[in-house]
Order: structure tokens, then sequence, then C-alpha cells
């Protein structure tokens, strides 16, 4: 058996230094304070499952970065954003004064009997704050609210249930990069051609025949098909990371 020697005591300090530096609430601002340089420390890199809240990125870069399920406030989701992770899937947390916050439905908030009406509110809502996501699944709208064109930087949004078919509202959101369209009604995808941004694409259940205004979503990394009847899958050829 290996006889196991004590690290150095400049070495432990170090260590403990390191383990504490991990645990701080803003471990950019720690290592920087360590001398490390921060800069691009994230590029390439898989990062998930961690709240970022109050870390400070100004200056970071997280290209070629994967991001998944890793809590952030909208600035910072912006910022990563724009700097190119190869994936980009945040969990959005609204930071706002108490006060002026209005929980969303998930937190025991009482949704408007009027559907329309709920998801104007909802709309309004993300439009004040900058809410990068939104989700009206199930609200029977049939269409659109025309006030949904002012989220263009919108990057998730879910009408899985909604009874839409129109999706030309959402013709200039092209920073979207998650959106959830399950269910019937929608038979057009053109208005979604120039979202080149989208990872991940649920059409599950919906009534598309033709699948050529995604030809340019090579970064599209999960895309669902299950009961659409689709028979031509050429559009999908560029679309190399599908799984």
């Amino acid at each position: 058996m290996a006889k196991e020697f004590p690290a150095p005591p400049e070495l432990e300090r170090r260590l403990q230094a390191l383990d504490r530096a991990v645990e701080a609430p803003d471990l950019p601002a720690v290592m920087r304070a360590r001398g490390v340089n921060m800069a691009r420390v994230f590029e390439h890199e898989d990062i998930e499952n961690i709240d970022i809240c109050h870390w400070s990125i100004d200056g970071m870069s997280f290209r070629g970065a994967r991001v998944v399920d890793v809590r952030m406030t909208s600035e910072q989701a912006l910022l990563i954003r724009q700097t190119g992770p190869r994936e980009f899937h945040p969990i959005v947390e609204l930071m706002v004064d108490e006060a002026e916050y209005t929980p969303s439905p998930a937190e025991g908030e009482t949704v408007l009997s009027d559907p329309w009406e709920e998801a104007l509110r909802r709309i309004d809502r993300a439009k004040r704050f900058h809410l990068l996501n939104l989700d009206l699944e199930g609200l029977k709208l049939n269409r659109l609210p025309e006030e949904i064109k002012d989220l263009g930087f919108l990057l998730s949004l879910n009408l899985r249930g909604t009874g839409i078919s129109d999706l030309a509202p959402l013709a200039g959101m092209t920073e979207m990069t998650t959106l959830n369209l399950s269910g019937k009604g929608i038979t057009d995808l053109a208005p979604l051609a120039g979202m080149t941004a989208m990872t991940s694409l649920t059409l599950q259940g919906t009534g598309i025949s033709d699948l050529a205004p995604l030809a340019g979503m090579t970064a599209m990394i999960s895309l669902t098909l299950q009961g659409t009847g689709i028979s031509d899958l050429a559009p999908l050829a560029g679309m190399t990371a599908v799984t």
C-alpha cells in the first residue's frame, strides 16, 4: 500500500482558499481578486445545473460552451447569448424588487379566466421585465396576440395546446432558441424561416407537411416530429447535431 504524504502547508492553504472561492456567491469576482483572468475560462466548457445569478460576468466569453439548466438573470442571459455558446438553455430568474414582481402561475398565482386576457397579461409582464422565457401552454387562443411582436428578445416560447394556426407574429423573433408548437392547428412553418439560432423545436401532433422553412436551422440539437406524418426529411440535411 502506497504511503500518503500530506500536502505542503502553502499548497494546503491554496487548496482551502480555492474551495472557499468555489462556494462564494460571486465566483468570478473572487477569482479575479486572486489574479485569475476569467475572460475565457468557460469557453467550450460544459456548464449545467448551477446558479450564477450573483456572478459578475462582464467581459467573460462563453463561446462554444454548453450552458444548460443554469440559473441566471435576464441581463446575464443576454450577455452570454451574445458571446456564442454552442447550446444555451438557461433558467432565467426575475431579479426585481419583490413589490414589483408578479408571481407566475406555477408559484400559486390565480390565472385569469379569460385565456386571451391571461395571454396579454403574461406578454405584458415579459415585456416590462424583459423576460427571455414565455409560457402560454394550454391557453385556448386560436390566434396569437399582435402584442407578442414586441418580444423579439425571447429565447424560449411554449405554445403547446394553444390551438393557434398562424405563426406570422413570430416572424421577427430571430433570437429564439427553444420553441414548443405541439398540438393541432399549425400547418405552415414559413414564419420560422429566419430563426437560425433555434436549437430545440417541438412540432408533435401538428399538421405540417413541409420542413423547407427549417433548412437554415443548422444549430438545431433537438427536433420532435412525432405525429406529424412528415415523410420528406431532406430539408434537415444540414442539422448534423440533431438527436
